[in-house]
């Protein structure tokens, strides 16, 4: 199975160097078993206790699903605004009978988080659909993509004001102004250090490294934190995985810790129940050392 220990090391980065390459080898050559020498094989294999078999399997059909959602995030730009709006209707929401009124009772904003998981494009739209028209502001590494900002312009059809930001010092300021002038903010949560500070969050058989920005910004405001998850079965759908008060929680690294562990616990039912469609396995497993705790002075995947 390849080195899934990531140790933290001096020659963690000398490994880490090697993984990226591997994964772009197995890209370039549409090769899905070659993914199982890589981190994605080791965070499987970890982190749901997977035999290697398993593990094959799991990442071919990972793979499919991978592509599967490229093509869905690719048609999220180039379809009409109608068709936009057909799909997000066909969402089934589970789960959200009162997310209309957590829209409506949150009384700093409201801080949307989601995992690259099923047609989350799509399922963003979906959970605003449950929202009177407000300003919307979306953290996005890559905001300013044609395909994306098309894709989210179509929330407008809603009534939403809508900016996609890239994420950074500047826009983590604006996102806080929209909180607290009652406006709705979403964030992607399963992203490691690249894309931010991080804290350890006991995730499945281990502990992982995820990004604590989207839980700074909920303490900070004061806000509502609806955690959504898209997934695929005989339909699309929509879960609302967990409301959470932010103001219960302290504004210090414990409570952001606590905030976010809650916020990717919220998670691993879906992720448990359907691994191959989510599709950050790559960013899961940080770095390990023996006990299996996350040393977050070494992340850097």
């Amino acid at each position: 199975m390849g080195d899934c220990g990531m140790r933290a090391t001096a020659g963690f980065d000398e490994w880490l160097g090697r993984d990226r390459a591997a994964r772009s080898r197995a890209w370039l050559s549409d090769d899905a078993d070659a993914y199982v020498e890589t981190s994605v094989g080791a965070s499987m294999k970890f982190l749901l206790g997977c035999s290697d078999e398993r593990v094959r399997e799991l990442i071919r059909e990972w793979w499919d699903w991978k592509a599967w959602s490229r093509s869905r995030w690719r048609q999220a730009g180039s379809e009409s605004p109608a068709q936009s709006l057909q799909r997000m209707h066909k969402m089934t929401l589970l789960g959200g009978a009162g997310l209309a009124s957590s829209f409506e009772t949150a009384t700093g904003g409201a801080l949307i988080a989601m995992p690259h998981m099923g047609d989350y494009l799509c399922g963003v739209m979906r959970m605003l659909a449950e929202s009177r028209p407000r300003h919307v502001l979306i953290l996005r590494r890559r905001g300013e993509t044609n395909v994306e900002l098309s894709a989210f312009r179509k929330l407008e059809l809603l009534g939403h004001r809508v900016g996609v930001e890239r994420m950074n010092r500047v826009a983590a300021i604006r996102a806080l102004r929209v909180l607290r002038s009652d406006g709705v903010v979403v964030a992607f949560h399963d992203l490691s250090s690249r894309w931010g500070s991080v804290a350890a969050s006991r995730f499945l058989r281990g502990f992982v490294a995820f990004v604590d920005g989207p839980a700074r910004l909920g303490i900070a405001a004061g806000s509502r934190v609806l955690v959504g998850v898209a997934v695929e079965g005989r339909s699309s759908s929509l879960r609302l995985a967990a409301d959470i008060d932010a103001q219960q929680f302290s504004n210090d690294s414990l409570g952001r810790r606590e905030l976010a562990q809650k916020m990717i616990a919220a998670v691993e039912p879906d992720v448990l129940a359907r691994p191959a469609q989510w599709n950050n396995w790559h960013l899961a497993l940080e770095a390990l050392q023996g006990d299996g705790v996350a040393d977050l002075s070494v992340i850097s995947m």
